[in-house]
């Protein structure tokens, strides 16, 4: 059969649900891009057609695609498995990226397609659920005027994860059960879950009683009333049912409640808030019932130990470590080393994994960039299959388009359940370049490999790196330290893995000095290539490269330049030699706003302002702050005469005092501080130049 503009379409259901009216719509949008056509709807079968329908397959969710010489066919075991089928056929035949939206792919118009001698049989996926948690959204949020995701966009992502083969989601950090969003992820066919923090996805505590710190037993009443809110709001919906108890949210209760003092009391309290929490939503819900714990943080300790026992049934969720690695979270302790693949005693029993491809920790992680490296997910999925069932993978997905590549090896991992990881990463990479980049397809690649190889390194796990937080909140913690003089480790968050190997802040910055400086040679190179790069390639990949690529290694090469400036700047601070820490300040400044201006650079105007809401990192937070810190050195070292010395120094009359108005002149800082850097040279900035 040839598919052309005068195919038809034919749909053999009563009636169409609402998932499936959502994946027409999208597959007649494909269609019309491919073949300038509007794809026509058939009252009858007919030769030369796309007929879809509805027939029990092998199980849920699967679809067949098969054709003969008059017609091509799509049946679905169920309405998700007509979705999926639908999107195997936009992304197989029609050849639609799943991820288009996000990197612009440009599709390839045709007159006719080939489809003869096709009959496929979705495999069994080796992950029954898969789901995506769009958390910490910062740019999704920033890039609306209204400063909220709206209901287009929200179609928008839900309609990516379907089309990548992704069935499940959580709508957003802190969703109420309410939210239009949940309804709208129904009516697509996805189905809904609940993180940690936010058990049956029910409203946290302080949102409902503010003011009140919650105990338990005395409070159980109060959390059953926000708890059956959820549940009857959730209800007729599809719903994998997280089941947990953190307390006020994402903060242990026994931290607030000291009169859970042991391991044992802080295991019944939770196993039982657990088993509160599943018989309420088996009274009041009469749809099929499945139940995940998330054995996070403190759960896992007390689940490994012992002193926390689940129904068998409960998939036990592990996380990685935020990092990509299946260690417990590093939390606030310099060098975690529990591992969290699945026990053996769970072998026969369903496991799940909640999986970041960023995070967010104020710390050392990312939020903008690729960080996590394949080849530790490739390597740590195979380990996780090798240890258990499992049955549920809920990736963090952030703000999404930085992470299509990790997200799109993910869902093969997930779907493949024949090959070994390392196969499905080799065939992933191969298809994802040649997609983008054909005829520089190892070129990318190896600048792909040597990006995730450059990232700071702290200590010896693969994934013990510094990403973009590192540079940008540890520029604002390496300020505030020394212009409050503080004791380095007084706050919270201030570099925590350095705590027994430095006790001061110069320990600390001749730390962090040495890594940076031995890692920039290797970025400047990775600069470069990216450079040559891209003038090889074709205007159209020079897009996807500017989008998949180029932002990202031009944004961690300066971060991490404006970061090792700022710590040269906070050494001179504090060795009183403001003239010197104004011109690191200055220089780190100027490195930082190159971070953001490679990171925005787009040349689409929808993305004009995806970036506008990076808040969870704060580049233009540190751009601020050093800024100030050119102020400040100019207070502290350049106040003495009535009239700037650094001034006429940078004129090249350091020792002239007679008074002229052109002695009293000003500019701006970053002008001053680079003539001051010629000074030194012995050289002189033209004075034009200098007063702009």
């Amino acid at each position: 059969m040839q598919l052309n503009r005068d195919t038809t379409l034919f749909i053999a259901l009563e009636e169409i649900p609402s998932s499936v009216q959502y994946a027409l719509n999208a597959f007649k949008r494909d269609w019309q891009d491919i073949f300038s056509t509007e794809l026509t709807r058939a009252g009858q079968t007919e030769s030369n057609q796309i007929q879809i329908t509805m027939h029990k397959l092998e199980h849920d969710e699967s679809f067949r695609i098969y054709s003969d010489a008059d017609s091509l066919y799509i049946e679905g075991h169920d309405d998700l498995g007509v979705v999926f089928g639908m999107y195997y056929v936009c992304e197989h035949i029609l050849g639609i990226d799943p991820y288009r939206f996000w990197t612009d792919f440009q599709v390839t118009q045709a007159d006719e397609i080939n489809v003869s001698d096709l009959d496929y049989q979705s495999p069994e996926p080796a992950v029954r659920f898969r789901g995506w948690f769009m958390n910490d959204e910062d740019c999704l949020i920033g890039w609306h005027d209204e400063m909220e995701i709206s209901m287009a966009t929200w179609e928008i992502i839900y309609e990516s994860a379907l089309r990548a083969g992704y069935n499940m989601v959580i709508p957003g950090t802190t969703a109420a059960p309410d939210d239009p969003q949940m309804q709208l992820a129904t009516d697509m066919g996805l189905w809904l879950t609940q993180h940690h923090a936010q058990p049956l996805g029910a409203k946290l505590f302080r949102v409902v009683h503010p003011g009140i710190e919650p105990r338990i037993p005395e409070d159980i009443p109060l959390f059953k009333e926000i708890y059956l809110e959820a549940i009857n709001k959730l209800k007729d919906k599809k719903v994998v049912w997280s089941l947990g108890f953190r307390g006020q949210g994402d903060l242990p209760f026994f931290i607030r409640d000291t009169r859970y003092a042991t391991p044992e009391q802080r295991g019944k309290a939770i196993g039982d808030m657990i088993r509160l929490q599943r018989q309420l939503v088996e009274d009041n819900t009469t749809t099929p019932q499945y139940f995940v714990h998330h054995v996070y943080s403190e759960s896992a300790e007390l689940y490994k130990e012992g002193h926390l026992s689940l129904d068998d049934d409960i998939i036990r969720v592990w996380a990685d470590n935020g990092y990509g690695a299946m260690r417990a979270r590093r939390e606030w302790t310099p060098d975690a080393e529990v591992l969290t693949y699945p026990i053996p005693k769970d072998a026969d029993k369903r496991s799940g994994v909640y999986y970041h491809v960023q995070f967010h920790d104020l710390q050392t992680a990312h939020r903008i960039t690729p960080f996590v490296a394949p080849q530790l997910i490739v390597s740590e999925y195979q380990k996780l299959y090798d240890a258990g069932n499992i049955a549920y993978v809920l990736v963090n997905v952030g703000n999404i388009r930085p992470h299509v590549f990790n997200l799109e090896l993910l869902n093969h991992i997930m779907q493949d359940c024949v090959d070994s990881t390392s196969s499905i990463f080799a065939k992933h990479e191969t298809t994802w370049a040649g997609r983008y980049f054909p005829d520089a397809e190892q070129k990318i690649l190896d600048l792909h490999y040597r990006y995730h190889q450059a990232f700071f390194k702290y200590a010896h796990h693969t994934d013990d790196v510094g990403g973009e937080e590192l540079c940008h909140w540890g520029t604002r913690y390496a300020i505030q330290t020394v212009v409050r003089k503080q004791d380095p480790f007084e706050m919270h968050f201030m570099f925590p893995f350095l705590k027994g190997q430095v006790t001061t802040n110069r320990e600390i910055f001749a730390w962090l000095i040495e890594r940076l400086e031995a890692i920039m040679p290797e970025w400047e190179a990775i600069e470069q290539t990216s450079h040559e790069i891209e003038a090889s390639l074709p205007d159209i990949q020079k897009t996807y490269y500017t989008a998949l690529i180029k932002r990202h290694i031009l944004f961690m090469r300066y971060s991490y330049a404006g970061f090792l400036e700022t710590l040269y700047g906070c050494v001179a601070f504090m060795d009183e030699d403001y003239q010197s820490a104004f011109i690191h300040f200055s220089d780190g400044k100027v490195y930082m706003i190159s971070a953001w201006d490679g990171i925005t650079a787009d040349t689409d105007e929808k993305w004009a302002n995806f970036y506008r809401g990076e808040w969870l990192t704060g580049v233009r937070e540190s751009i601020r702050w050093l800024q100030t810190m050119q102020g400040l050195c100019r207070i502290q070292g350049d106040t003495d005469a009535w009239w700037s010395g650094w001034m006429r120094e940078a004129q090249g009359h350091e020792k002239e005092v007679m008074l002229a108005t052109i002695k009293q002149s000003q500019t701006d800082f970053d002008r001053l501080a680079q003539a001051l850097k010629l000074r030194r040279e012995g050289k002189v900035m033209p004075l034009n130049d200098l007063l702009g």
